[in-house]
């Protein structure tokens, strides 16, 4: 099936009829009845489609009944909530095509949703996060993601910068100044700051890390920088690493 463009009734009424002589959805085609109101769920189908090739979200068939041609119950409400969905509830939000077709006298919804390009990827509703609710379309089932999966595309966006991140949880009184401030200030008096000047507290001897902060310079000013510190330091296996970037006077 083509993307990127709304389903003639012709094609729908083919689909339709390869549903009911085949006796089963697709990869790029999963039925909803959506006969009691809009179905539970549907941000699993636009995050499996979203991450995989695109596909089509077809409502008012009875999967039970050979996919009998049944109607939804109230075709506007659904399609202002498909709508809302895909682009305020999901993250990021999809692009999906809405109509409504009249087919044997019932209402039939048709959404279809675009593929997101890998640097989006991974879809996933707001309110989980990435990898507890990204979805892929493996054969007509949507398959949530594994890890190893959701880091490969996270990942692939940018080079991870992990030393970057904040810590909301410490401030200025974890700081050691007696460990830091010497070190800046002999670093500060031989060379012009640009940038910044970042102090990384290493820990050889850990066995594992957590995130913390030490002191960094910028334009002359005391800040916080992100270090590694293990569960059981000791004096003897703390070294200092300094990065700088410095721009000419």
């Amino acid at each position: 099936m083509a993307r990127g463009f709304i389903v003639s009734r012709s094609e729908l009424l083919a689909l339709i009829a390869d549903l009911q002589t085949h006796g089963c959805e697709a990869d790029d085609l999963e039925v909803k009845t959506a006969r009691g109101g809009t179905p539970k769920r549907l941000d699993q189908s636009l995050s499996a489609f979203a991450n995989t090739r695109g596909g089509i979200l077809l409502f008012g068939l009875d999967e039970r009944s050979g996919f009998e041609v049944v109607g939804v119950g109230n075709a506007q409400a659904l399609q202002k909530d498909l709508a809302e969905l895909a682009q305020s509830q999901m993250e990021p939000a999809v692009a999906v095509t809405i109509s409504r077709e009249v087919v044997f006298g019932a209402d039939i919804v048709v959404a279809e949703v675009e593929e997101l390009t890998p640097a989006l990827r991974p879809c996933h509703h707001k309110g989980k996060d990435a990898f507890e609710g990204s979805y892929l379309r493996i054969g007509n089932t949507n398959q949530r993601m594994t890890q190893y999966q959701v880091w490969g595309y996270l990942s692939a966006r940018e080079q991870p910068a992990f030393d970057g991140e904040p810590v909301t949880t410490v401030s200025m009184d974890d700081l050691d100044s007696a460990l830091v401030e010497p070190t800046w200030i002999a670093f500060a008096a031989s060379t012009r700051v640009g940038c910044a000047v970042r102090l990384l507290w290493r820990t050889a001897s850990a066995l594992s890390t957590s995130r913390r902060w030490v002191r960094t310079a910028e334009c002359g000013r005391l800040a916080l920088a992100y270090s590694c510190l293990g569960p059981t330091p000791k004096p003897q296996s703390h070294s200092w690493s300094l990065r700088s970037c410095s721009t000419p006077a």
